[in-house]
């Protein structure tokens, strides 16, 4: 019995350990009853949330590395300064740290061949969740050069596409359309214009709410 096999299918992913259940009632849409929708089942493996863990921990441990070294190289600079030296003055100094070519300056220059976010051809409906806060909004005119690129060189091959910005103050997430968009010239231009229109937070949104909103769609 189908239905049968459902629940003990889903059973046994509980009492595994080895996945976690959640329950997510989907976004409702304008003019729906929001009572009369019914909240959809995940289990969700244990082993992907880990690895999602140490993939942002190595992240921010990386930027972190970086922030101290730029932090280092200016009170170096400043010292400098402070001892006669002018700040147009060409000083032959090596900066205090090393670097993989790949991960800093060839990596960027490879961005054509690799592409700058891992959509793997598996998936065909991408939500793209954008924070702007923190270093991000300091930066957010590359950042959004960035997301441009990352709009028509990949998510043509894709079947649908969405994206998620958070609003100021309240760090609330919110959708840039009210479905998942095709990947028409339209929908491009739309995108585009929605990028443009990005502005930089002065606190982290709710990651876990916009999170939410993705798995809906």
């Amino acid at each position: 019995v189908p239905a049968l096999g459902k629940f003990v299918g889903s059973r046994f992913l509980q009492d595994s350990g080895s996945f976690v259940s959640i329950f997510m009632r989907p976004q409702t849409t304008l003019g729906s009853d929001p009572s009369a929708t019914m909240p959809v089942h995940y289990n969700i493996a244990r082993a992907d949330i880990q690895r999602f863990h140490r993939m942002c921990q190595s992240y921010i441990e990386a930027g972190q590395e970086h922030m101290d070294l730029f932090s280092a190289t200016l009170r170096s600079l400043q010292s400098l300064v402070a001892r006669g030296h002018s700040e147009d003055e060409h000083v032959n100094l090596m900066l205090p740290h090393t670097y993989q070519a790949f991960d800093e300056v060839e990596g960027v220059m490879m961005e054509v061949e690799q592409p700058m976010i891992p959509l793997n051809t598996a998936g065909s409906n991408p939500v793209l969740i954008v924070d702007t806060s923190g270093m991000t909004g300091r930066h957010i005119t590359y950042l959004k050069a960035a997301l441009k690129r990352v709009l028509y060189a990949q998510m043509a091959s894709k079947s649908s596409f969405q994206l998620i910005r958070f609003t100021q103050g309240t760090g609330e997430p919110r959708l840039w359309a009210k479905e998942m968009a095709p990947p028409t010239e339209a929908a491009f231009q739309a995108a585009e214009d929605w990028i443009e229109g990005l502005t930089p937070m002065a606190s982290c949104g709710k990651l876990l709410s916009a999170i939410h909103y993705a798995m809906a769609h």
